[in-house]
Formats: C-alpha cells, sequence, structure tokens
C-alpha cells in the first residue's frame, strides 16, 4: 500500500458506507440502513467504526456485520468519537464536552453515560470548567503520534469578540491532564 499505508478507501455516500480498492476497483456497498453516517474511521484492516446519531457502530468486513459498540441516550449529542492511531485512547465530543478516555471494545461496550466516562480508570482528559476541554467539540483527529490533537470547535473570533466563529485549535494533551492542556 502507497497511500497512507491502506489498502482500502471507505467514505460515506447517500448515508451508507462504501469501500473500494486504493485504485478505485472493487467499490462495495457496505450498509443499507439509509441512516445518517459521521466520524467513519478504520481500527483495523477489518473493521470500520462509525457515529449514526448517538450511537457508535463498526462493521466487520470478514462477516459483513454491523454491531453497537455503545450508545448514549438520545438527550445527549455525540459530535465525536476518534481512535488513537495506536488504539489506546478515544476522544469523545458529547454534550459539549471532551472526554479522552481509554479504549477497549470490551470495556466501551457497558460505557453509555456521561457519569460512567467520568468513572473510568485511566481517563486522561476529563471535561473541567474553564479549561480547553470544557470547548464544543464537533470534530476531533489524532496525530501520527498520538501526541496532539486538533478539535474543531467554537470559539470568540478574534476579530469580533461578540461572534463565535468555527476554529481548528491544535493541542498538545501528552500530559494527560486537562488543567494543563496546550494550544499550540
Amino acid at each position: 500500500p502507497a497511500l497512507g499505508k491502506a489498502d482500502q478507501i471507505a467514505f460515506v455516500a447517500n448515508n451508507e458506507i462504501w469501500s473500494m480498492n486504493d485504485d478505485g476497483s472493487e467499490l462495495e456497498q457496505l450498509t443499507t440502513d439509509g441512516a445518517p453516517k459521521n466520524d467513519l474511521q478504520w481500527l483495523d484492516r477489518n473493521t470500520l467504526l462509525f457515529l449514526t446519531g448517538t450511537i457508535v457502530k463498526y462493521h466487520k468486513l470478514d462477516t459483513d456485520s454491523v454491531e453497537t459498540l455503545t450508545s448514549f441516550p438520545p438527550s445527549y449529542s455525540l459530535d465525536a468519537y476518534q481512535v488513537s492511531r495506536n488504539g489506546e485512547q478515544v476522544i469523545i465530543g458529547m454534550n459539549n464536552e471532551v472526554f479522552v478516555v481509554p479504549f477497549d471494545l470490551e470495556i466501551m461496550k457497558d460505557i453509555d453515560s456521561r457519569s460512567k466516562l467520568m468513572e473510568m480508570e485511566g481517563a486522561c482528559i476529563l471535561p473541567t470548567p474553564k479549561t480547553k476541554a470544557a470547548l464544543q467539540v464537533q470534530e476531533a483527529r489524532w496525530s501520527a503520534d498520538d501526541k496532539l490533537v486538533s478539535w474543531l470547535f467554537n470559539g470568540i473570533d478574534a476579530g469580533h469578540n461578540s461572534l463565535q466563529a468555527a476554529q481548528v485549535g491544535v493541542f498538545d494533551i501528552s500530559s494527560c491532564n486537562e488543567e494543563t492542556i496546550d494550544m499550540l
């Protein structure tokens, strides 16, 4: 594989997940439910993770099956769910708060509320008022070394102190402490 070390490309079109080889051959529709999907991410060569509403699902290519990883109540908003490149942590943007917690498929199946996220052993970043973890995160991405993250959030526009504007910030979270998150 030459492109991003991937041998397949996955994407969402018309609310369905599709995959194809990196040369465009073998286009295949993987889902058929018509539900909106976002935050599509490869966990490994066989597993695609994605969001649909407040539900985190994954598609296993070898069995052509879709499973629910976890589901949050409809009163929640689930805006981001990105697993680190090494598979050890996940950034969750939920209800205008940011969580960076350990990622394990079996453990995550039991995490279905804010309180369970707050109680997770080994949590790295938890939403704390007046810190960068209290931003309204809409998207999140990890750096190649998993020490930096970028968050798309609404913040005060520098040119107009009263206007909210979409902003992207790159943050050093290597200290695993919401009080010392450093915006680069």
